[in-house]
């Protein structure tokens, strides 16, 4: 069961660029239900006072560059385990650059 993230207190940046997911035994890209490319991409979730990196598993397309600051919409975590190994994939609806935040005033220093 894939379980909704609630992203509206985080702020991401890209710490590995985004990559096609390939299938391990063919080696062909892999696809998600719908039909569109996996794309897998490396992003420094933050909250203000902690740090963590994931990776995020996302329809592609894409291109962003690292260290630039990202917005992730519909994000999910599924836990998984296999034998003695078990951990945590996110993927994500949609991530794209984000929007830069409005100004308060102009470059001259705003209204006199």
């Amino acid at each position: 069961m894939r379980f909704p993230v609630d992203v509206s207190a985080l702020t991401f940046r890209v710490a590995v660029p985004p990559r096609e997911v390939l299938d391990f035994e063919s080696g062909k890209p892999k696809t998600r239900p719908d039909g569109t490319a996996q794309w897998r991409v490396g992003l420094m979730a933050m909250d203000g006072s902690e740090a963590e990196l994931i990776r995020v598993n996302v329809p592609g397309p894409l291109t962003l560059a690292v260290d630039e600051s990202v917005s992730v919409v519909g994000m999910s975590c599924l836990h998984w385990s296999m034998g003695d190994r078990s951990g945590m994939s996110f993927s994500a609806d949609r991530i794209a650059a984000a929007k830069p935040a409005a100004s308060s005033g102009s470059a001259s220093g705003g209204a006199k």
